[in-house]
């Protein structure tokens, strides 16, 4: 689910990109997903992250299930990826935005936000 996208002051398209779909695009390189993960990659869109979006796709990714499909060293280089190419913004503490799926409040509320001025998203797993 492309959950928000807008078009900025300079003409620049930006999106928040639901988790699960950049986890099926790393399952798969066929279909939607991964044509959203690729043209995220390649920057035809300005890529919208935060702390919350990045650590939750880290959780799922570190589970044993995915391994198959990316090992603890790529999806910490994936992470990064996205840091570095992401713009991050801050969701704050959304309200009931999603009434069907309230764990999906926080991304339609960073694609509501402003950019954070400056932030750093650290991975939360400890060995």
């Amino acid at each position: 689910m492309l959950t928000g996208a807008a078009i900025d002051a300079t003409g620049v398209i930006r999106a928040v990109v639901d988790p699960n779909v950049l986890v099926s695009a790393r399952i798969s390189n066929q279909g939607y997903p991964a044509r959203i993960a690729r043209a995220a990659d390649a920057e035809r869109f300005e890529l919208i992250v935060s702390e919350r979006l990045l650590g939750e796709l880290e959780d799922v990714l570190m589970r044993d299930k995915f391994r198959r499909y990316a090992t603890v060293e790529e999806v910490d280089e994936l992470l990064a990826g996205l840091q570095e190419k992401g713009r991050f913004f801050d969701e704050g503490e959304p309200g009931r935005l999603v009434p069907e799926d309230p764990k999906d409040d926080y991304l339609v509320a960073l694609a509501l936000a402003e950019p954070a001025p400056t932030t750093s998203f650290r991975a939360t797993r400890t060995w």
